[in-house]
């Protein structure tokens, strides 16, 4: 099928196409769609590391390929939040494979999930502008540098190898950081 065309349909229809014949430019153009997050969300996983960036996109572009075999339109939620997901479930894989732990939890949500709701809610500009601002006033360059490195995943040891301070110290920040966001 023409190139022009296939840019004309709707993620759903190009699912459809894939399944039907997996060497057709449906797959191709699935793909270019979702390679963006997919390297946004490489690099937040490799941080400085650019193999360790090859390594997370070519595993987020297999999750991708993994959901175009499973998308099931029935369940309701749209092909590129399905494939984005699995996406990053697949990158989650290798990061716990290659670090031989869990990815830290700590989120927006559980940050703010009293005054804002759930991430899903954080849709607002709004909302997203008063928690940038909140994070620009209240902290200090080092807690931000650290916050923006443990919402990355990193642990506290990486951070202080990173920031040429102790685990304490790293420590002793994360917990600031959480007093001064949920200080009303």
């Amino acid at each position: 099928m023409n190139e022009a065309l296939l840019k004309e349909l709707s993620d759903e229809e190009l699912v459809v196409m894939a399944r039907a014949d997996s060497s057709s430019g449906a797959v191709i153009e699935l793909m270019s769609r979702i390679s963006g997050f997919v390297s946004y969300k490489a690099a937040q996983f490799a941080g400085f590391d650019s193999q360790d960036k090859q390594d997370f996109q070519q595993q987020g572009l297999i999750g991708v390929l993994y959901a175009i075999r499973s998308y099931d339109a029935d369940n309701g939620a749209k092909f590129s939040t399905y494939a984005c997901r699995s996406a990053i479930n697949s990158m989650i894989a290798l990061y716990k494979q290659q670090n031989k732990r869990s990815v830290p939890t700590v989120t927006l949500e559980s940050l703010y999930s009293t005054e804002y709701g759930t991430y899903d809610e954080l849709s607002s500009y709004e909302a997203v502008e008063e928690i940038s601002e909140k994070i620009r006033i209240r902290l200090s360059d080092f807690e931000r540098t650290v916050l923006a490195m443990y919402l990355r995943g990193g642990s506290y040891a990486q951070i202080a190898t990173q920031t040429g301070k102790s685990v304490k110290s790293i420590d002793n920040a994360v917990q600031r950081i959480r007093r001064k966001l949920k200080a009303d």
